[in-house]
């Protein structure tokens, strides 16, 4: 059944792994240096993963285990993974990283797009959800 979700879950561990990267790191890639790339970067980090995710609650809904709303769940899976990798940021010290608001709401941004985005573009399985 785990394999059902291989795509939400290797996108999900691509972003703890980019969350934690120690800002050491970080600082190397000149990408970052564009003003608002961050906060691009965790839009459409959670974007992706959120329609993902909805796409294989969605599709799994349908065929074998009636989940009443796959889409909640989604977003709420996503906005866990968004907590998290915040809170981690925050307790982890030896990453030098700062947990920060604004980012946790542009990862709620992106879970919330990523969402529409796979309601209205992925076809209907199960319920109406």
């Amino acid at each position: 059944m785990i394999l059902r979700y291989w795509k939400s879950i290797a996108i999900g561990i691509f972003i703890y792994v980019l969350c934690l990267i120690p800002s050491s790191e970080l600082q190397k890639l000149d990408v970052l240096e564009i003003r608002f790339t961050d906060l691009v970067v965790h839009l459409l980090m959670f974007l992706v993963f959120s329609a993902v995710l909805s796409h294989d609650l969605k599709k799994s809904a349908g065929k074998s285990h009636a989940l009443k709303s796959p889409l909640a769940l989604a977003l709420g899976i996503s906005l866990a993974l968004a907590l998290t990798t915040e809170m981690l940021q925050f307790l982890l010290a030896s990453l030098n990283r700062n947990a920060n608001l604004i980012d946790l709401i542009f990862d709620t941004l992106g879970s919330v797009a990523g969402i529409a985005l796979a309601k209205f573009t992925m076809p209907k399985y199960g319920s109406d959800s």
